[in-house]
């Protein structure tokens, strides 16, 4: 006869009970290969938990599930259990029984009576009636006390009531954790928060465990719970607020998270593993705000706020609890959240105007940025990304959930000069400026130093990686901004779907945001009206060159760069068109080896180095003029090789003949043309070469 049972407590399969091998194991989950299949409740893992027999005990062991086994509301790992402890997994209670141990009292504390049966021992004996009520007086008093008692200390504590908070936008279930709801979901990454024990009003609030491990690494060091279903956003302010309560050593924070898009929730597409059916939620928001995380100062539950205005283009907002290990924390922690609520807080607040601009902080802690020209966005946010090297919790939880500036950047100092935003911090950690589509329409570019006193404008080619950067210029006349920093820095830029691009860049303690460029205009314009002149006079270098100023150093008039853009792309075709024309001329003095049609072909070559003199043909003119300066000279001392061997026997003909007289003058002539060094006619404009020539004419012998 099998000694033990586990009993079902509640859920869809309340009541049953499955027997336990007397050796092995017993394993519980949704799968079907599972001892105890419980596929009512989805907060159970596939492969669960199981219960082991080793050394004549048993042991009470979680698998990996995603939602944890707890015993008394606290998440466990492994535990030795008996005759009558109760466990959960999931949202399902269970209870090991010992068949061979005494009976369990029964569960309701005999507060259920028969009524008939008490009115029956009140005719009998009064007596038979007083233990009745004695039996119900202290069974209520138990249930008050046991429901009255924290589970994890033990300690008793006053139940309050369910608070009530006026205007709030959640629904009771995801304010408060009396009932399971899947009102708040887990990210991808990292812990959940599940509802537990230790309420700040009523019995129950939502819990997360955190603790790094080889098998989770530093995304076991953080728990984030995201509001479901995010909220349409009306031009207001936004107030969310939340209780806290922490064991160990753990940071925690209250975030507001903005959404450009509206879109629902999903599962993951894999669907293999045991938390296939987790639901997660996968939505990236694109503006994140809130204080820096915090250590609670004292035990017990503490109010934690964050209010901000509601960011220009943006359509939804969803609230997420935070939880992170300090840096360098090895020991598990808990964090309890309880009554949270999003209310409406009044008029969304006036921005600041910039040159026209507008620049929007959503809070107080300046933990995001957005600038526009009425609604038109020309930045949509400015995110963080914690270093890695100093803090891996918070940089594994960076890659799933955006974070405010205050996590990142610690004090800043913010002023206005000259147009021109500027932020002053402590170096470290990296910002991501998200930039809508609307606004690159303008282009986009990097301010690059090149050498050491070399600093131009370079037209971004897309996603990749830049390096060497300065700054970072995008938009059009009206969404037009100009980022920049005061070392060269390496920027990553990322495709953010159709939304627009990403530019990640490392803070080094300042940055500046200009957005007016008044004097840049008026210098590009005139520089496109000096291109426009010189190609009007044919002074095709000139425009060149004023033309690519424009490109390369005020690219901020969008008028003047897509007129200098045309020109420039027009002219630069033409002279490719030219250089292609020597280039032919060549191969065809090449082809029939007269001197004539190369020195025609130099004449030409400077010709045309003197219309683009100084602009990028300029080498390019020079390397072909080397070379049909070297095939003249290598086709004139072929020439002069071949006349030298003719006259060289026509003298030995001479002498032969007893002809002195002439063969002296044949090789006088000799000497005369034909000398030691180079060529008898070297190129035009070419000096002759001073250098022995080592083809030397026996005639000078």
């Amino acid at each position: 006869m099998t000694r033990y049972t586990v009993r079902v407590l509640d859920g869809d399969s309340e009541g049953k009970s499955i027997d336990l091998p007397s050796e092995g194991s017993f394993t519980i989950g949704r799968k079907p290969g599972c001892d105890l299949v419980l596929t009512g409740d989805d907060k159970i893992s596939g492969k669960h938990a199981e219960i082991a027999v080793e050394a004549g005990m048993l042991l009470l062991r979680d698998l990996g599930s995603t939602n944890g086994t707890r015993v008394d509301s606290r998440r466990i790992q492994e535990i030795p259990v008996s005759h009558g402890d109760r466990f959960q997994v999931g949202a399902t209670q269970l209870q090991l029984i010992d068949s061979d141990a005494p009976p369990l009292p029964d569960e309701s504390m005999s507060l259920e009576i028969d009524a008939a049966a008490l009115k029956r021992s009140s005719r009998k004996s009064p007596v038979a009636l007083l233990v009745l009520v004695l039996i119900l007086v202290s069974g209520g008093l138990g249930y008050w006390y046991l429901n009255s008692t924290d589970a994890g200390t033990g300690t008793r504590q006053k139940l309050r009531k369910v608070a009530t908070i006026p205007g709030n936008r959640l629904s009771p279930a995801a304010a408060h954790a009396e009932q399971e709801s899947d009102d708040w979901l887990p990210l991808s990454e990292g812990a959940a928060f599940q509802r537990a024990g230790r309420g700040n009003t009523g019995r129950s609030s939502f819990e997360a465990q955190l603790e790094i491990t080889d098998e989770t690494g530093p995304s076991g060091g953080f728990a984030v719970a995201m509001q479901a279903v995010p909220l349409a956003l009306k031009p207001k302010r936004y107030r969310a607020s939340a209780w806290f309560r922490t064991d160990g050593d753990v940071r925690v924070g209250l975030r507001l998270c903005f959404f450009r898009d509206a879109a629902p929730a999903k599962k993951p597409e894999d669907t293999s593993g045991d938390d296939a059916d987790r639901l997660v939620f996968t939505r990236r928001p694109e503006l994140v705000v809130g204080p820096s995380l915090t250590k609670l100062s004292k035990s017990g539950f503490q109010k934690l706020q964050v209010e901000a205005s509601a960011p220009v283009g943006f359509k939804e907002v969803a609230v997420a609890l935070v939880a992170v290990l300090p840096i360098g924390q090895t020991e598990a922690a808990s964090v309890n959240v309880d009554d949270i609520a999003l209310v409406e807080a009044g008029r969304r607040s006036d921005p600041i105007e910039i040159a026209g601009r507008s620049v929007i902080v959503p809070d107080e802690d300046m933990s995001s940025l957005q600038t526009a020209v009425g609604l038109e966005l020309s930045l949509a946010s400015v995110t963080g990304v914690a270093d890695g090297d100093k803090d891996p919790v918070l940089e594994s939880l960076s890659s799933v959930l955006p974070l405010p500036l205050t996590d990142v950047l610690g004090a800043r100092v913010h002023d206005i000069r000259d147009d021109i935003w500027i932020m002053n911090g402590p170096p470290g950690g990296m910002l991501t400026l998200h930039v809508p589509a609307k606004a690159l329409a303008g282009g986009t570019f990097f301010a690059r130093k090149k050498i050491a006193s070399s600093e131009g404008f370079e037209q971004s080619s897309g996603a990749g990686e830049v390096s060497s950067v300065t700054g970072l210029l995008w938009g059009g006349s009206l969404t037009r901004a100009f980022v920049r920093w005061p070392e060269p820095a390496t920027v990553q830029v990322a495709s953010d779907d159709a939304k627009g691009l990403r530019f990640t860049l490392p803070f080094r303690g300042v940055l500046e945001l200009e957005l007016g460029f008044q004097d840049q205009g008026v210098r590009a314009k005139n520089l496109a009206r000096i291109g426009r002149d010189a190609r009007a006079a044919h002074e095709l270098g000139k425009a060149l060159r004023a033309f690519g100023e424009v490109i390369r150093s005020v690219p901020f008039d969008e008028q003047a760069l897509r007129e200098a853009q045309q020109a420039r792309a027009e002219l630069l075709r033409d002279a490719e068109m030219s250089l292609q024309d020597l280039r032919s001329a060549f191969q065809e003095a090449d082809a029939f080896g007269y001197q004539g049609l190369y020195v025609d072909v130099l004449s030409r070559i400077e010709e045309v180095a003197k219309v683009y003199e100084g602009t990028e043909f300029e080498p390019q003119l020079a390397e072909l003029r080397r070379k049909v300066e070297d095939r003249y000279n290598e086709r004139q001392v072929a020439r002069n090789e071949e006349q030298a061997k003719r006259l060289r026997a026509l003298q030995e003909a001479l002498v032969a003949d007893k002809l002195p007289g002439l063969a002296k003058l044949v090789e006088g002539y000799l000497n005369k043309q034909f000398p030691k060094s180079g060529p008898r006619n070297p190129a035009p404009g070419q000096q002759p070469n001073k250098n022995p020539d080592k083809h030397e004419s026996e005639g000078g012998k």
